[in-house]
């Protein structure tokens, strides 16, 4: 198969991959779904309409008691909330400018991998699906970016669990590191 070939297929998959598992968030972690007639098509196109769906959501969902209990949360900013208090616009902005840049640095370095570079290549195309999957959610009508969360500590407070996109990313990030 042909690196560009792989490129295509490895960030297809992972857009798909993290849609899939924040429908399952909403789905799972709220009750806004429960407004639709139940049908999938109806589920999926609740997904991406419904928003601000914090009001929906459902007791945490407890996967180990003592430390991990997963809660619906959505957070407008990037990573840790950053940004969030800027205006909508604002914040595409500097989203969009810096995807920019990391797009034009990932596709420059990956046109210069060899066959040889397998392993580089899934790397890179696995960070690029990360990184496109946040503008994706963000040009689609009416779609929020969504999170479930993660409570830790103490039952009050939880940290966002990335979803599969950022998950992608890291992953990516590892295998360069470690190729």
């Amino acid at each position: 198969m042909s690196k560009w070939r792989l490129f295509l297929l490895i960030v297809l998959t992972g857009l798909a991959a993290d849609q899939v598992t924040k429908f399952m968030a909403v789905d799972r972690l709220t009750t806004a779904l429960s407004r639709t007639d139940g049908a999938l098509s109806s589920r999926v196109s609740g997904f991406y309409t419904f928003r601000h769906l914090e009001p929906w959501s459902t007791e945490p969902y407890v996967v180990w008691k003592p430390m991990w209990r997963m809660r619906y949360a959505e957070n407008p900013g990037a990573a840790w909330g950053l940004f969030r208090d800027l205006s909508l616009t604002a914040r595409n902005s500097i989203f969009s400018l810096t995807l920019l840049g990391a797009v034009a640095f990932i596709l420059v370095y990956f046109r210069k991998l060899t066959r040889e570079q397998r392993p580089a290549q899934v790397a890179l195309s696995l960070v690029f699906a990360g990184a496109i999957r946040r503008q994706v959610a963000r040009v689609v009508p009416g779609r929020s970016p969504r999170r479930a969360g993660v409570d830790r500590r103490h039952p009050q407070h939880g940290d966002p669990l990335p979803p599969a996109g950022t998950c992608l990313s890291l992953l990516g990030f590892g295998l360069r590191e470690a190729g």
